[in-house]
């Protein structure tokens, strides 16, 4: 995944079509999470795009960054992806807190994601 991120981001940067592709794709995933977020609250779209863009955009950037741990960093990468899960759960469950009472908290949600480094070969 970092290959490509890197990739992506590098020719973004020199390629205005590139730029472009990238800006639609992570305006489409915004869109989807945004998407699932009114539906859980029962909002219509455009309140939770008001209410809950930038929790989106924060999921994001912290999915994107998970994706980006280099299996050259001498670190712990599983403690920091632990890391960026417990942040990415602690932002859905303030959206979730908004939804009505019957709903639940959506650290569940989370909890099929698999924080073990990939395997670097």
């Amino acid at each position: 995944d970092l290959a490509l991120w890197t990739e992506v981001e590098a020719a973004s940067r020199r390629s205005p079509e590139i730029a472009e592709a990238a800006q639609r794709m992570e305006t489409e995933v915004l869109g989807n999470f945004l998407a699932v977020f009114a539906a859980e609250l029962g909002l219509p779209l455009n309140e939770a795009q008001r209410r809950f863009s930038a929790p989106a955009a924060y999921v994001l950037v912290m999915v994107k960054a998970a994706s980006c741990l280099s299996c050259a960093t001498p670190l712990d990468q599983t403690a920091v992806r632990t890391m960026i899960l417990r942040s990415i759960d602690q932002t859905l469950d303030e959206v979730a807190a908004q939804a009505m009472p019957t709903k639940l908290p959506t650290s569940a949600l989370s909890a099929s994601i698999d924080t073990k480094a990939p395997s670097c070969v």
